[in-house]
């Protein structure tokens, strides 16, 4: 009770957007059939929610703290406020151009942003983009096609090195750096359950 919460100033973003585009990502095969779908089957087959789940136990396996920043609070510029130091953006897909400047503003004042894959290639409302919104803060080019899930990208500026054994992007910019993984971390919550597997993505 006479503990005290420290802020970690990380913050997670929650794109509901992204969220819808992904189910239909998911689902597109289903057909008329998505009309019998309740919620409970949402609860245990989206793959979101796997991801996300991944990402916070991720973070809470390194004793860190995080708070959920939704898109409006990304909008309306809570990160111009200096309260975070690094900003994830899980399979964030659709973000709107005032999302995507804020977070270019966060990174270029001295943030940190990481991304896993297929970030901002949409707007808000699901109309694909000919570039990734976010593809000059990352230093990267997105490319038409995918490889199984992950979206194909060259570098556009961003060196590709290893951190932990995992080839990833980074690049500066402005005073700040951007991560680009080009890999799921979804499996992380059923990765952690057993040793060793999960070695290289927990040392990132």
């Amino acid at each position: 009770l006479g503990s005290e919460r420290l802020h970690d100033r990380i913050a997670i973003l929650y794109s509901h957007p992204s969220i819808r585009v992904h189910w239909m990502i998911q689902h597109l095969g289903l057909g008329r059939e998505w009309t019998l779908r309740e919620s409970w089957h949402e609860f245990r087959d989206l793959e979101f929610n796997q991801l996300r789940t991944s990402l916070t136990q991720l973070i809470e396996d390194h004793f860190l703290q995080y708070d959920f920043v939704s898109y409006k609070q990304l909008e309306q510029g809570i990160l111009d406020r200096g309260e975070y130091d690094l900003l994830f953006l899980p399979q964030s897909i659709a973000l709107s151009e005032a999302e995507a400047r804020a977070v270019e503003r966060f990174v270029a004042s001295g943030g940190k942003v990481v991304a896993d894959f297929r970030c901002a290639l949409m707007d808000q409302s699901g109309k694909a983009r000919n570039s990734g919104a976010l593809d000059r803060v990352f230093g990267i080019r997105s490319l038409d096609g995918a490889e199984g899930q992950i979206n194909r990208v060259e570098p556009a500026g961003a060196r590709l090195v290893r951190l932990a054994g995992v080839p990833v992007y980074l690049n500066r910019f402005g005073k700040g750096k951007a991560i680009y993984l080009n890999r799921s971390i979804t499996a992380y919550f059923q990765q952690r359950l057993k040793p060793g597997t999960d070695t290289e993505l927990y040392s990132l």
